[in-house]
């Protein structure tokens, strides 16, 4: 027995078919304290917890997939706004008025996003 008290260990790797996500331990204080039923309750029980686990993690990547789409979506819009307001204002057409909006961003040194979104910000006052 080491110091932790610990006699008996049990482990169930968390695995499904492309992935290991870990593994499940259990401890006893006595020695010899699991048979094979133990060992395949544990296995079993890790193997629905590994599906549990990909499974959350699938829904959690998707759900960061559909976020970062609004947002480029929406930073699409913006810029795309805001160049109509530069065609407009400064008589250009859609590739001038592009090139413009880009150089304006490298001049003040802010992203082409945050450009955009002050132009639509200010017209909506000049307009409100």
């Amino acid at each position: 027995m080491d110091s932790t008290g610990i006699r008996s260990v049990l482990s169930a790797p968390l695995v499904t078919a492309d992935r290991s996500w870990g593994a499940i331990k259990v401890y006893s204080d006595r020695a010899g304290a699991y048979d094979e039923t133990e060992v395949g309750l544990l296995r079993r029980f890790a193997a629905q917890a590994a599906i549990l686990v990909a499974n959350v993690h699938t829904f959690r990547s998707a759900e960061r997939l559909s976020d970062n789409l609004k947002r480029a979506l929406h930073t699409r819009d913006l810029i795309a706004t805001a160049k109509g307001i530069v065609m407009l204002r400064e008589q250009l057409d859609p590739d001038q008025a592009m090139r413009w909006l880009i150089e304006q961003s490298s001049l003040s040194g802010t992203t082409l996003a945050t450009l955009a979104e002050t132009l639509v910000e200010a017209a909506g006052d000049e307009a409100g």
